[in-house]
């Protein structure tokens, strides 16, 4: 089988087989033909080199995402290993349609996509690469005792500098600071993982991250956050320690005093990634499947190859390295507009200046009582962002309402439609009849930092999302116009704690506003939880 390899960063040589001819074709200085994705067409690519494509497998990175120009119009199975799903379904789900299998490495990643439709997706997890990754010789001596390696950034990850702060006052603390990179090289890192007795690891989102995988391989006990979904890999294995904002410290103690429990549970965690958990177990499940695969009725229709524009486009409102990709793709759109759903067209039409079209087209169905529910409240971000605030007013039933409580009524309603936000987008710089209900919230209290409405409405999808360390400042400025609030004095010392912030309380007796405990930067309401850095990366 002659097997294309796309941006492949992580399967390696795991992938290789003997019945396999592999070309390894992207960016990276590692593959056979190293290209720029976004200029020249694969096409070309594969007749220069005289390969002909049995088969298709794109692997995602989190160093460098691309969009290979000319890959749908190649008839080869297509499968595609999308990483890091919970901050970048916004561009994945639809991009899957470009393929006959996609792979994901967390599991709501999965499920999201499954409720979306897509029944060629399947669950795949990270996993430890056994070449780098394994335990040390028996005499080896652990040296370190608590050991953290990724990005250390107290205003984008307040709660992993607040973890980290709390262990350094209890255990001697190594931490490799990636500085939202990979800080060594990975055979380094290793090392430290077979010196190291406990690794901490702090949780971006629900899932497994690579760093659990890495650090078990080489016989490290893990500490993890407690219910965050590693239960789905791990349950009843007695291969991690979990911990929360209570008892930190004592699960620290509790293990550096108990070396027989430690290796115990090192030796667990060391054999479930052994047998189950290796990137070559990933890589024949893969193959195998590759073997089967075959082309998906519906593939190379127009709808489908409309969805994958639509995340190429997606993925072009947030980085701008692929503004030129996302404008070929922004094109094919256009040029089958009336075959758009209304929302991704008027989405399309704001983004390119035509905003007053948009809110227009809206408008006529809105008079008609022609408009779906579901677009009313974009309407009425449309005619706000056109100053005319008694339309929104009309359109959301809301009379001689603010502008600050205007975008608290479209919030709300977006939140009741499913819509509360993007992790890892903030869209509150692209259009606005694509902001989620935490734009709306968040701008509604930039309008007015008296709208107790839209600090709640923040406030609960910050803790739905398991983001209490950044609603923590934002009921610390409540707290400090109104000392007197008790409620959010509570809200603020629950927030804090579940953000692994000590507080100390002597400092909101009486007005307590000149003693606050943690600086409110202006960055901590202009992000949503999930921005910051991936697991791939160690982030």
């Amino acid at each position: 089988m002659n097997l294309l390899a796309l941006n492949d960063t992580f399967f390696g040589d795991s992938l290789n087989r003997r019945d396999l001819s592999i070309l390894r074709v992207g960016p990276g200085p590692d593959n056979d033909i190293v290209i720029d994705p976004g200029e020249e067409d694969l096409r070309d690519v594969l007749e220069r080199a005289g390969f002909r494509p049995d088969r298709i497998l794109q692997v995602d990175s989190i160093d460098e995402r691309v969009f290979f120009k000319g890959l749908d119009e190649i008839e080869a199975p297509r499968a595609f290993y999308a990483i890091d799903g919970p901050i970048n379904g916004f561009w994945q789900l639809p991009w899957a349609h470009n393929f006959d299998r996609v792979w994901i490495d967390q599991k709501d990643s999965f499920d999201r996509m499954a409720e979306n439709g897509i029944a060629w997706a399947e669950w795949l997890p990270l996993a430890a690469d056994e070449n780098l990754y394994h335990p040390p010789t028996p005499a080896a001596e652990r040296d370190l005792d608590v050991v953290f390696v990724g990005t250390v950034d107290p205003e984008r990850r307040p709660k992993r500098s607040a973890i980290l702060y709390r262990l350094e006052q209890v255990a001697n603390l190594t931490v490799v600071n990636g500085d939202g990179k990979r800080s060594v090289p990975a055979g380094e890192v290793a090392d430290i993982y077979r010196r190291a007795k406990l690794v901490v690891n702090e949780l971006l989102f629900d899932g497994v991250n690579l760093r659990t995988f890495e650090a078990m391989a080489c016989g490290a006990v893990v500490m993890t956050e407690e219910n965050r979904g590693e239960q789905d890999l791990f349950a009843d294995l007695g291969a991690l320690q979990t911990y929360n904002a209570k008892n930190l410290e004592t699960v620290v103690a509790r293990l550096l005093a108990d070396p027989r429990e430690r290796t115990r549970i090192s030796e667990s965690g060391a054999e479930v990634i052994r047998e189950s958990h290796l990137v070559a177990h990933r890589a024949r499940n893969l193959l195998n499947q590759l073997d089967e695969l075959k082309p998906r009725p519906g593939r190379d229709t127009v709808p489908s190859k409309m969805h994958a524009m639509w995340g190429v486009w997606q993925a072009g409102l947030k980085w701008q390295t692929f503004r030129s990709t996302a404008k070929q793709a922004q094109e094919y759109l256009a040029a089958h507009l009336n075959d758009i759903p209304i929302d991704r067209k008027i989405e399309l039409f704001e983004a390119t200046g035509n905003g007053p079209q948009a809110m227009h087209l809206l408008f006529d169905q809105f008079k008609e009582n022609r408009l779906p529910d579901r677009m009313l409240p974009v309407l009425a971000s449309l005619a706000l962002a056109q100053g005319s605030n008694d339309l929104a007013g009309d359109v959301l039933g809301v009379k001689n309402a603010t502008a600050s409580d205007l975008h608290v009524a479209i919030a709300n309603r977006l939140l009741h439609g499913g819509r509360d936000l993007s992790p890892g987008f903030n869209r509150t710089a692209g259009p606005v009849s694509a902001w989620n209900a935490f734009e709306h919230y968040q701008h509604a209290f930039t309008l007015d930092e008296e709208n107790l409405a839209a600090l709640e409405g923040m406030d609960r999808i910050l803790e739905k999302h398991n983001a209490s360390e950044i609603s923590m400042p934002l009921w610390q400025k409540w707290h400090a116009r109104h000392p007197r609030d008790p409620e959010a004095i509570r809200r603020f010392i629950n927030r804090a704690r579940n953000g692994y912030f000590n507080v100390p309380t002597e400092s909101l007796e009486g007005r307590g506003a000149e003693y606050p405990f943690s600086a409110v930067s202006a960055r901590s309401t202009d992000r949503t939880p999930s921005s910051g850095q991936s697991a791939r990366s160690r982030a």
